[in-house]
């Protein structure tokens, strides 16, 4: 769906807050021949009431384990300070529900506790390489599944008994990065040689429409309020589209754009030579441009606004920065991590950063 970008102001309809979402993307090629992103199949589940039975033994597999161990961590870094630390192996975090951080590797869901690390649950799981996650109203969870090309629902209190499936979506294409927004709706970006952004109906699993405007792969799509998509790509722009799929205004660039943030009308842009660039959205001013880290910037959601207005970049140079809300200073580097950055979680002013080797609870000091 196209339309003329000076039909519409974006200075004018821009609206301020954003709706976090959790992404991990794989490196792995796709088809190159589109002829339906979704395939005729989907599965809509019979709802069953089954009593959880947690499983209390560890889980483990070749590509990737949990270790119930917690370390309780007692540094301060500028405005942040750690909590504790989880240590795993190639795990991704999914959510936070209720009390409890979950996280999967390739074989296991685990449940751990918020406040304190402690291991709580494992359990198998039959996802062949989950790839993307998101959360529906802090019940559903979906996981794509880039083994066999599936998008799984269930409710998040059923996660133990694989037969509470809701919703099973047939794709034709692997997964780059999942968003859900406020309605419910999932958007989709493809990981090779599928360059439009599918919205889908996360209860029917049909396709609703499509946004056209990228030639490359998506990175990440975030939503602000429920008027305004955003999405960043490899092919050097950032989009922003109206709720009907309208392209209102392209901002290029000149390398691939890793990752995105927002905040009140500012505009963190993670480009792939290591360099954030600050936008003022409603005048289109850059407010500053520097190179922000050593070796390029994580892809899952490596740039988070923190509560002050200070940025927060992740990197695979095994550090976290905190910016000054000016952007003319470096507030604090961060090196707890022993091994290279790749996700950001930010929920319920909850914050985590995750690498191949442990995930690590953050708390904003005031």
């Amino acid at each position: 769906m196209k339309t003329d970008p000076s039909e519409t102001s974006f200075e004018d309809t821009i609206t301020e807050e954003i709706l976090e979402s959790t992404l991990l993307t794989t490196n792995i090629n796709t088809e190159s021949n589109l002829s339906a992103l979704f395939t005729n199949k989907t599965t809509i589940f019979d709802k069953k009431t089954t009593t959880l039975k947690f499983s209390n033994s560890v889980g483990s597999s070749t590509s990737g384990t949990f270790k119930s161990s917690t370390q309780l961590i007692t540094n301060s870094y500028g405005k942040l300070e750690s909590e504790w630390i989880i240590n795993t192996t190639n795990s991704a975090i999914l959510a936070i529900y209720k009390n409890d951080l979950i996280i999967v590797n390739n074989s296991h869901f685990g449940f751990f506790d918020l406040q304190t690390g402690a291991s709580k649950s494992f359990y198998e799981h039959d996802l062949l390489e989950p790839c993307v996650f998101g959360v529906i109203f802090n019940e559903r969870l979906v996981i794509g599944d880039c083994f066999n090309l599936t998008l799984n629902i269930w409710y998040i209190d059923k996660l133990i008994d694989q037969s509470t499936k809701i919703l099973q979506v047939n794709s034709r294409y692997k997964f780059q990065c999942l968003t859900v927004l406020i309605n419910g709706d999932l958007a989709i970006g493809w990981n090779d040689n599928v360059y439009d952004i599918v919205i889908l109906d996360s209860y029917k699993g049909s396709q609703k429409y499509t946004l056209v405007g990228h030639n490359d792969k998506v990175n990440q799509i975030l939503q602000r309020n429920d008027e305004y998509i955003i999405s960043c790509s490899i092919d050097k722009a950032v989009i922003i589209w109206d709720s009907s799929g309208s392209l209102i205004k392209k901002i290029e660039y000149q390398e691939s754009v890793i990752s995105i943030a927002i905040s009140n009308y500012l505009f963190a842009v993670g480009l792939a030579d290591k360099v954030i660039e600050v936008i003022h959205l409603k005048n289109g001013k850059i407010i500053n441009s520097f190179q922000a880290h050593q070796q390029p910037l994580c892809k899952h959601q490596c740039l988070i606004y923190l509560g002050d207005q200070s940025l927060l970049s992740a990197s695979l140079d095994k550090t976290l920065k905190i910016w000054n809300p000016d952007f003319n200073s470096l507030n604090t580097t961060i090196f707890l991590h022993t091994t290279d950055v790749e996700q950001l979680f930010f929920k319920n002013d909850l914050l985590f950063s995750r690498s191949s080797a442990e995930i690590i609870k953050w708390s904003t000091a005031e």
